[in-house]
């Protein structure tokens, strides 16, 4: 297998079934290995994709399966002192999906409320997805690169909240942490996700993906 990449009128890649990793081109990988861009894995007969597993207490650990992601919502907002309400519409196509939430921010907070996936007759599927419990039981939290300021559930007393009594206030930095739930769907039904964040002074970036498997 030839490892250097291929040029042809002026454009380089990588010979078929390989993948550049900055010097060569190595064998794309099968399913169960790990893998952190999308063209390390086999995405010919083998269908693969690069996806995000439960977030371990070790980091973040993605691999090379079956199935697709569906990227949500890629926020970079900066100030506002109201909470405003994002929401992404789509039809399942594999019977579970893996909601992750990536958050990083520069300066200040972000603090975020109601998340919820109704399906096509109006059930919530996500359980505490206002973090009503008063901790983040169902959800998964992992803030694998140690970051400081990193997220947690607050109360009414802290004065941010969208509805209910908490919340759940982030600002990790300098890298993000994550919030994870798995969820059952039924192929071919219509789902809404959405969620409520506002913002305090400052830049950063949240990352919804939706993985659906």
């Amino acid at each position: 297998m030839n490892r250097y990449l291929i040029c042809v009128n002026q454009v380089c890649a990588c010979p078929p079934n390989t993948y550049w990793d900055g010097l060569l081109c190595k064998n794309q990988k099968y399913a169960g290995e790990s893998c952190s861009q999308q063209d390390e894995c086999r995405s010919d007969s083998f269908d693969l994709v690069c996806t995000p597993e439960t977030c371990p207490t070790t980091g973040m650990s993605n691999v090379c399966s079956t199935g697709i992601n569906m990227i949500a919502i890629n926020l970079t907002m900066n100030y506002s002192f109201s909470y405003s309400l994002y929401e992404y519409n789509f039809t399942a196509i594999y019977s579970s999906a893996l909601i992750t939430i990536s958050i990083q921010r520069l300066t200040y907070y972000w603090d975020f409320d109601d998340f919820s996936l109704i399906n096509f007759n109006g059930s919530e599927l996500l359980l505490n997805g206002g973090f009503e419990m008063g901790n983040i039981t169902y959800w998964i939290y992992c803030n694998p690169h140690n970051s400081g300021y990193a997220g947690l559930i607050m109360t009414v007393a802290g004065g941010r909240n969208h509805s209910g009594i908490y919340y759940w206030q982030d600002a990790a930095q300098p890298k993000p942490d994550f919030l994870v739930q798995n969820v059952s769907l039924t192929i071919g039904e219509n789902y809404t996700f959405s969620f409520w964040i506002m913002a305090d002074g400052g830049g950063g970036q949240v990352l919804v993906n939706i993985f659906q498997k």
